[in-house]
């Protein structure tokens, strides 16, 4: 197999979160039998076993968590696909104004600034400072 759908690749990483073939059906909009046909054709196609069918539950099996790391990585690419389809990025930046009485801005405030200060050291957005 050279190449893996991403649609089977969201099915098992929906099913391994959610916990469930009916939650994980619910979360992304499928039915449950679609979504099943989906991890099934999944685990054919990779020729391994992702779940122990254990009753009504599903078990991540060693391989099912080895490979989940990977379908996690598929569906944050997908996400980064999808906002910058839409002219966003996942950066925070921008001016931001916080009206507040005197006391607040005086004894709150100046904690809250330097925590996200520190939060934000090392990327490469604009430092926070105060407007006067």
């Amino acid at each position: 197999m050279s190449r893996i759908d991403w649609n089977l690749a969201r099915a098992f990483c929906a099913t391994a979160d959610a916990g469930s073939l009916s939650a994980a059906a619910r979360q992304i909009g499928l039915t449950q039998p679609t979504l099943s046909r989906q991890v099934a054709e999944l685990e054919a196609e990779l020729g391994v076993a992702l779940f122990e069918r254990i009753g009504r539950r599903l078990v991540l099996t060693a391989t099912g968590r080895g490979l989940l790391e990977h379908a996690r990585t598929m569906a944050a690419a997908a996400d980064s696909m999808v906002l910058s389809a839409a002219g966003q990025t996942q950066d925070v930046s921008g001016r931001v104004c916080i009206s507040a009485t005197e006391a607040f801005s005086a004894f709150v405030l100046p904690q809250i600034v330097e925590r996200i200060r520190r939060e934000r050291r090392g990327s490469r957005s604009p430092s926070l400072r105060p407007t006067p």
